[in-house]
């Protein structure tokens, strides 16, 4: 037997652990929600959540530093854009 128990009162793998995570309650009872309609525990339904955006971390999807990049350049181009259309609205006001 372990040293709590714990893992062997749950029937859990020698490898597993706990980990401890503080959220607001309507976190919780929305994931508790979503785990049920999948059938899934709570606990397992996290697991995946989290596997599947350190998935999406590692491919380039997430991460606040690469949106922010991209925000910027998107709003760089807004402005180019904007300029170019004062440009030919000038040059057309002028004609």
């Amino acid at each position: 037997m372990t040293e709590n128990g714990w893992e062997d009162n749950l029937g859990l793998a020698d490898d597993t652990t706990k980990v401890s995570l503080y959220c607001d309650i309507e976190d919780k009872e929305a994931w508790t929600e979503e785990a049920e309609e999948q059938g899934r525990s709570r606990s397992v339904y996290l697991d995946e959540l989290i596997q599947e955006a350190r998935a999406y971390q590692q491919a380039g999807f997430l991460g606040w530093e690469d949106s922010q990049e991209r925000i910027d350049g998107l709003e760089s181009e807004v402005e180019r854009l904007n300029t170019k259309l004062d440009r030919a609205s000038s040059e057309q006001d002028e004609a």
